[in-house]
Order: structure tokens, then sequence, then C-alpha cells
């Protein structure tokens, strides 16, 4: 299994764990510069975990054009390696873009970080390190 993430690892650190019980996981982190973990960080998570790790960073904007060249170029690696499945939470506008180029033949899972829907207030406030409290 290829898990694709590029954004909220807190919540990809879990699912990535507990996937290794079943399968073979390859993790390609796409780390870019305002990521709140850090590279060393979830290496060293990763440790004795069985998870083949694969971190790329970049410091472009999610909109940049090198975003779909790194994504189309990891995922040329990953169609070589012929998984059955790809799961991903992955965020990025040109993720979809570059496996629709490079994988569409594999099976993917496209998931969702948080499906609760937040008002801007409410983002804003949970950024911050103090407490995080729904606005009306």
């Amino acid at each position: 299994m290829f898990y694709y993430s590029d954004w909220f690892i807190d919540s990809d650190l879990t699912v990535v764990k507990n996937f290794t019980r079943a399968f073979t996981v390859h993790w390609f982190v796409i780390q870019p510069y305002s990521a709140f973990f850090t590279s060393d960080y979830i290496r060293k998570y990763c440790e004795g975990t069985g998870v083949n790790l694969h971190i790329y960073e970049i410091k472009n904007r999610r909109r940049s054009l090198k975003w779909f060249k790194l994504f189309y170029s990891t995922l040329r690696k990953v169609r070589k390696s012929n998984p059955a499945i790809i799961y991903t939470a992955c965020s990025a506008p040109y993720f979809l873009l570059a496996y629709y180029l490079t994988c569409r033949n594999i099976k993917v899972v496209k998931a969702v970080h948080d499906a609760e829907k937040h008002s801007i207030g409410y983002q804003r406030r949970s950024n911050n390190c103090g407490s995080a409290k729904k606005s009306n």
C-alpha cells in the first residue's frame, strides 16, 4: 500500500501506524515549508514501525507548478512499484491531475481529514496556541 500525504500529518501519524498491521506501507510525505511537524519528527516517529518513509520537502506555495512536478515525479515512482492501492488524504490542487496522468489504473482511496465544516472564526482560533472554541 502506498500512503500519500501532504498537510495534515497529525492524523496521518496514527493511520499509517495502524495500516502496518495489515499492509506493507510506503508513506510518501510531501513536506511543505510551513508544516507543523518537522521531517525529523516524522522520521523518529516511524522508526521501528516498518513504515517505508519517503519525505519530499518543498518550499513553494501550493499553487506553484513545482507542486505538480513533485506529485507527477513521485507518482511515477509509485506506478513502477505497481501497488494494489493508493490511500491519500492529499488536499493539494495538483494531486488529482498528477494521479490521473500517472496512476489512473491503480485504485485510490481518497480520505477526508475532517468531515465537519468549521467556520472561518473557528479555523483562525484553532490555529493559535490558545483554546479553540466554535464561533456561532
